[in-house]
């Protein structure tokens, strides 16, 4: 027995189709760009950050102390990306810091938490020796406090997908739309080959945007 279906049906499954994908992309494009915004706000903190332990604190042009400082902020952005992707960063933890602190921050949970303390205990050797006063010392918090932020922001993410029920909607939608455009497809009745194409093309795309 053949089933007859009347094409309008497919109209409202298009714009429940269209709210659920619009959701997505613009739900997608927002993590993107706000991840892409604290990623660059990472880049010029950990900058401005190694331009001040070089030119504000007064340790000697070839003093081990700001080199110790800039790897320990190499070190910081490499442990956050492991974080995020939830990889082993030890061989990078060995590669830039010294073995006895490697081994600290690997035994760590919060990497990044850990190496900026000891970033603020380098700042406060720092001021304690009289390489820097507290004006500068202030700064250098600042900025501290601003890698706080991106770190909680880019934990955020990480943590925070997008809502499962809306990729169930989605699917189910998409799945319902391919069963009924099937059964549309074969009706005898229908002999514009051109008509039956569009709604193959048309399941092929919206199945696309489910993966």
């Amino acid at each position: 027995m053949k089933i007859q279906l009347n094409p309008a049906p497919f109209t409202l499954f298009g714009i429940a189709l269209a709210l659920f994908l619009g959701f997505r992309n613009n739900a997608s494009y927002d993590r993107f760009w706000e991840g892409r915004k604290l990623w660059g706000a990472l880049l010029n903190d950990t900058r401005s950050l190694a331009r001040q332990a070089l030119t504000l604190s007064s340790y000697p042009k070839d003093a081990p102390e700001p080199k110790d400082f800039i790897q320990y902020l190499i070190a910081f952005t490499y442990s956050l990306k492991h974080q995020l992707r939830r990889t082993e960063g030890g061989l990078d933890m060995d590669r830039l810091l010294s073995p006895s602190l490697a081994t600290s921050i690997k035994s760590a949970h919060y990497k990044p938490i850990m190496l900026m303390k000891e970033m603020g205990e380098w700042v406060q050797a720092a001021k304690q020796s009289g390489k820097i006063d507290s004006i500068q010392q202030a700064a250098f918090d600042e900025n501290f406090n601003k890698l706080s932020d991106i770190v909680g922001g880019c934990e955020r993410l990480a943590g925070t997908p997008i809502p499962y029920t809306y990729s169930v909607l989605l699917h189910r939608t998409v799945y319902i739309l391919s069963v009924t455009a099937f059964w549309f497809c074969r009706q005898p009745r229908l002999d514009d080959t051109h008509y039956r194409n569009i709604y193959r093309l048309h399941i092929r795309c919206a199945r696309s945007y489910c993966r």
